[in-house]
């Protein structure tokens, strides 16, 4: 992964001479956008298997993340679905356990086709995610700041925390907001207890004084950082 069964297909041959202009294309069956996408054979059905064996304790749980399928995606586990995508551009993740993974890719002309050329079946990079139970959830940080002048930014924020164990998880989450130089300018700790089977938003309000505004003469950018948690959003 990633990979694409149309690119080394032979191209289709073209069966008149036409002019390779917008207008002719969509008179001529032979030539629609589909067809003109490079002339390549991009149509049908594929199928993805393979054998996952990685070790995974009782406190753990684990995503396939997929940053991009095309077009119409339907992942199986041990035969049983597990979940899919109907959108060859968006990602999306899959909770997985040792086995047997089938991913079946659909891009039958009755989809319809893109403006340019998208390629066939898992286009787009693939991670195996392994965390604990209890885990910040898949894209479940949310920032924005309300008032930002040059003294002062508050900054919101919203945590979404999963907590996969069978009974209730008090924790303790810690948030911190980093400058460019890598020092601690704003921090939180909140104690929380979020149910079993159950997905909590912890929200948040952090002031940060004399910011670094971003300008083009002064592009601050805060740099990008794993964080501690291992959860998917990691």
């Amino acid at each position: 992964m990633p990979h694409d069964w149309a690119i080394c297909r032979p191209l289709v041959q073209r069966q008149a001479d036409v002019r390779l202009s917008v207008e002719k294309l969509n008179q001529d069956p032979r030539f629609t956008y589909a067809a003109a996408q490079g002339f390549y054979d991009r149509w049908g059905i594929g199928w993805y298997r393979r054998r996952l064996d990685f070790n995974l304790s009782a406190e753990q749980v684990a995503w396939l993340d997929f940053d991009g399928i095309y077009q119409e995606s339907t992942v199986y586990l041990d035969g049983r679905r597990i979940g899919g995508r109907p959108y060859g551009y968006a990602p999306f993740a899959c909770p997985v356990e040792p086995g047997v993974l089938a991913i079946r890719v659909d891009n039958s002309p009755e989809h319809g086709a893109d403006r340019w050329y998208s390629g066939c079946a898992s286009i787009r990079p693939v991670r195996l995610l392994i965390c604990d139970r209890l885990h910040v959830s898949r894209q479940g940080i949310m920032l924005s700041t309300s008032t930002v002048d040059e003294r002062q930014a508050l900054v919101h924020l919203s945590v979404n925390i999963r907590n996969d164990f069978l009974q209730n998880m008090p924790t303790e989450v810690q948030i911190s907001l980093l400058s460019p130089q890598g020092s601690c300018c704003a921090s939180q700790t909140r104690i929380v207890t979020i149910p079993a089977g159950r997905e909590s938003c912890l929200a948040a309000e952090l002031s940060v004084t004399d910011p670094q505004l971003w300008a083009p003469d002064s592009p601050f950018l805060i740099p990008a950082r794993r964080s501690d948690a291992r959860g998917p959003n990691s």
